[in-house]
């Protein structure tokens, strides 16, 4: 009874977290486990990030404005939005940081994977000075 009593004590409870961190039981990977209706098979899709929070945007504006020229910004805003999630409103405050419509252009089309409404994208065209700007944005979004 004594050796029975000890086995169950070394046995980790499965509701017990503290117990599964770090246990191949635990999923706690950046992918979620979702059934592929058609075949049944499990696929592993990434998880969705949170929206840049207001606190991480703002210093990432103060960060962009720093940067003297446009080639310096575009770098930078491509990183922001390559490894966070953003709203239209967020992606167009950025954009009008830059001072060519080029750059605009060139940052809102790539920013564009990165958006979580992307049924407001079409708002960011009156940022641009030229229609010729705006119009290629909306070709790209007709597009894509």
């Amino acid at each position: 009874a004594n050796t029975a009593s000890a086995q169950r004590s070394r046995e980790r409870d499965p509701q017990d977290n503290n117990a599964r961190i770090g246990q191949p039981y635990n999923n706690q990977n950046d992918y979620r486990n979702t059934p592929d209706r058609s075949t049944g098979r499990v696929r592993h899709t990434p998880r969705s990030r949170a929206v840049m929070s207001e606190r991480a945007f703002s210093q990432a504006m103060e960060a962009l404005r720093d940067e003297r020229f446009d080639s310096d910004r575009i770098v930078l805003a491509r990183v922001l939005a390559s490894r966070n999630n953003m709203t239209t409103m967020q992606i167009k405050t950025m954009a009008q940081v830059f001072s060519f419509d080029a750059s605009k252009l060139e940052f809102t089309k790539y920013a564009y994977a990165s958006c979580v409404d992307k049924e407001y994208y079409y708002q960011i065209g009156r940022i641009f000075s030229f229609s010729s700007s705006r119009q290629e944005l909306y070709d790209y979004l007709a597009r894509v």
